[in-house]
């Protein structure tokens, strides 16, 4: 009896996702930022992407305190880059995005709008 061949457990190649999730979290949201997290299902096939309203010259305490509690790659970014599903993407303080053809296209910020920053990631 032959086994069945599904390609998704065969292809390595990153997929581009469905959708692209797009989160506000501000320093004080770390906690709720982790239960969300957690309760995601790692194969989603969605791509999320974290926004925190930083100033350019903050340190966030974010991606160490966020992958153990994701099954799903995190990668901090800071400039360009495709978004793949199943992965979580945590913008750099002080940086702004935007979602053009599949790719996060980052930007620096404004420091003195730090705080809108959220409002304006157009994810």
């Amino acid at each position: 009896m032959e086994a069945a061949s599904d390609d998704r457990l065969c292809n390595d190649t990153p997929s581009a996702p469905s959708r692209v999730v797009g989160i506000g979290a501000a320093a004080g949201d770390l906690e709720a930022l982790k239960q969300l997290l957690s309760a995601l299902p790692a194969d989603s096939d969605m791509a999320f992407v974290v926004v925190q309203p930083l100033p350019p010259d903050a340190k966030s305490v974010m991606p160490g305190g966020l992958q153990r509690h994701t099954a799903m790659p995190l990668l901090a970014v800071d400039g360009d880059h495709e978004l793949h599903a199943d992965t979580v993407y945590l913008l750099a303080a002080g940086c702004r995005a935007e979602l053009q053809d599949g790719r996060l296209v980052v930007r620096p910020g404004n420091p003195a709008s730090a705080r809108q920053q959220i409002g304006r990631a157009h994810v």
